[in-house]
């Protein structure tokens, strides 16, 4: 389902969609239709509006950025990537060395580095496992651009998640607002639904678990509550708070870790178990 989240991006599921164009020759025009700049083979744009076939796009996840760094193509020109993972294939795997066999022995797949290079997106999954990944070979020569091959073999690939600095920044934000808010004690308790209704309109992500969030959103019905409700109320924007501040911490330990930051493209590019391992270290 079709939504908008932080920045003005258009998400799918909750996750932001991103393009990732065909060739190094994609041009993208302004909203007259006239050329701005060529896109960059094999980074992630986001997308921030549809008109029929055209997308506006951008590399920042933030749309008033759109004109420094995007502009507007065809839908045929690019290949959508609506989820958060990419892969990259493990040393010595029987996929980087079937890369290798069909390439030539004189090349050899690169070690994966954050600073230098994205794994590689998974443009689609079947319900059989099978992967369309989108195959960066540029560092193989001129010749090579990115392509979707299909994979079966999942075991012989890293898998990673990306987050975007302006999602995981404005996350963070709003979270300590949010705590701030109701630590204060200076807000009467009817009032705090709606400030928790305004952080739940704002932080539509995928990657935070905002069920306690909707059920206290729910539990108010509106209207003056009661000594009782009150008391309800008071209860639940506690746990709300624990658990919401369990969640930030996860978010401040990828944050805080640098070797998952790609400063060029403004991104955090984490491997799935180290994201795993963090979110158990702080439960």
């Amino acid at each position: 389902m079709l939504g908008k989240g932080i920045g003005g991006v258009v998400t799918f599921g909750r996750v932001p969609w991103k393009v990732v164009v065909k060739d190094e020759n994609t041009t993208l025009y302004d909203a007259e239709g006239h050329p701005l700049r060529l896109a960059r083979p094999s980074v992630p744009y986001f997308v921030f509006e549809q008109r029929g076939e055209n997308l506006l796009i951008g590399r920042l996840q933030d749309r008033d950025c759109v004109n420094r760094n995007g502009g507007w193509l065809n839908a045929a020109d690019c290949l959508s990537w609506y989820s958060r993972r990419l892969v990259y294939p493990t040393p010595d795997s029987g996929a980087a060395q079937a890369l290798e066999d069909g390439l030539g022995s004189e090349y050899a797949l690169p070690e994966y580095d954050v600073e230098r290079a994205m794994p590689w997106p998974i443009l689609a999954e079947t319900a059989t496992a099978d992967w369309l990944v989108l195959c960066d070979l540029r560092h193989y020569g001129s010749g090579f651009w990115p392509l979707p091959i299909q994979y079966s073999h999942i075991e012989e690939f890293d898998i990673f998640v990306i987050f975007s600095e302006t999602e995981l920044d404005q996350t963070i934000t709003n979270i300590t607002a949010l705590s701030a808010i109701v630590d204060s004690g200076r807000v009467p308790v009817e009032e705090l639904p709606k400030a928790v209704g305004s952080f739940l309109t704002q932080n539509e992500v995928d990657f935070l678990d905002l069920d306690e969030v909707r059920r206290t959103v729910d539990l108010f019905p509106g209207g003056s509550p009661d000594f009782l409700m009150k008391r309800e109320l008071d209860s639940r924007m506690k746990r709300l708070i624990a658990n919401l501040v369990g969640q930030l911490r996860w978010l401040l330990r990828v944050v805080r870790s640098r070797g998952y930051y790609n400063e060029a493209h403004s991104i955090y590019v984490v491997p799935l178990d180290d994201l795993n391992r963090i979110k158990l270290e702080t439960d």
